[in-house]
Parts: structure tokens; C-alpha cells; sequence
């Protein structure tokens, strides 16, 4: 398959296993807060592009009933 014997096999998957899977954590451990667009932009069926508020970051307005009339 990779044109490769198999001692050749077992040295290439023992170095991937040798690895770290998280290099990423040895420049920082804290949490990162993920990015919540406040628009959500898309390509329409018809070429046209498509702008759409994220309904979950806007603010949200409450009034009492008796003063909506």
C-alpha cells in the first residue's frame, strides 16, 4: 500500500505516535473563549450574498404590555 516493508511501517506509526497531539498547549492553558458572530453571511442559491443577524447576540428589549398599546 505505502511501498514500504512493514519494519518501515512500524518506526513511521511508533515517530507519529511519539507525537504531541496538543502542541498548542505548551504556549498557554487557559480556556479560550470562542468568537460568536453577531452576523452570519452566505451565498444565496442565486449567486447573491446573504446577510442574517445572529438572533442570539442582539440585545434583548422587554416592555410592559400595558404601555405597547
Amino acid at each position: 500500500m505505502c511501498a514500504v516493508d512493514e519494519e518501515d511501517l512500524l518506526d513511521m506509526v511508533s515517530e507519529l505516535r511519539a507525537l504531541d497531539p496538543k502542541p498548542g498547549l505548551a504556549f498557554g492553558s487557559a480556556p479560550v473563549q470562542p468568537v460568536i458572530p453577531d452576523v452570519f453571511v452566505r451565498k444565496g442559491h442565486d449567486g447573491s450574498w446573504l446577510v442574517e443577524l445572529n438572533s442570539d447576540t442582539l440585545p434583548k428589549v422587554l416592555g410592559q404590555p400595558d404601555l405597547l398599546r
